[in-house]
């Protein structure tokens, strides 16, 4: 048993380390924008839930969320320098909101009502990076989120105790990055690459 467990450890640190290879790549070429205000959340909602995965006995699965800690936190800080710079009043409200949610953690005595504040906070930190795809669904990597829910799956099947604590948010996550997937793909089928657009423009001229 414990032997496929780790195997699929593996298997997730795969899928997590071609995820943030490709959008890595991605930041560097300077095709894809990474908001700040997203990758900020997700670093500390990462860090928080790799701490109640071990207390949780989460064993060996849980080092896919020390990966993506460590990963996250090395993104933000790309992300001040080669990111998003149009920061909204909403990116504003969906930090603060996040803030209060690390706020009602830290003073929350239930495990399992602290899970699911977390969680909700890492759905509003998405949202600043949701709203940029809105109008720019090609400033983001869209195969590292299916890579990120994909690792999160093999997370899940890696852990070695299966609990709210242990599983709820993965499940969030996984669930989050696929409808992202989801979304990237309808809106780049609505709006032309960049280049073409382009193009459109000044034939249209």
């Amino acid at each position: 048993m414990y032997e496929t467990k780790t195997l699929l450890t593996i298997v997730a640190l795969l899928c997590a380390i071609l995820a943030y290879y490709n959008y890595l790549k991605d930041i560097f070429k300077g095709n894809t924008r990474p908001h700040a205000f997203t990758w900020l959340v997700w670093c500390t909602m990462s860090t928080v839930a790799f701490f109640s995965q071990v207390n949780g006995g989460g064993g060996v699965g849980t080092w896919v969320l020390a990966f993506t800690a460590v990963m996250n936190f090395i993104i933000f800080i790309l992300s001040v320098y080669k990111g998003q710079t149009n920061i909204t009043n909403l990116d504003w409200l969906c930090l603060m909101g996040a803030f209060l949610g690390v706020a009602l953690f830290t003073i929350n005595d239930s495990q399992v009502l602290a899970l699911v504040i977390i969680s909700a906070v890492d759905v509003i930190g998405f949202i600043p990076t949701v709203r940029k795809s809105l109008t720019k669904p090609y400033e983001e990597t869209i195969v590292t989120f299916g890579f990120t829910s994909l690792k999160y799956i093999f997370a899940i099947m890696a852990l070695e105790n299966y609990s709210f604590t242990t599983v709820y948010y993965p499940i969030v996550v996984a669930t989050t990055n696929a409808l992202f997937v989801v979304l990237l793909i309808q809106l780049r089928l609505r709006i032309p690459p960049p280049t073409q657009k382009a193009a459109a423009k000044k034939r249209a001229k």
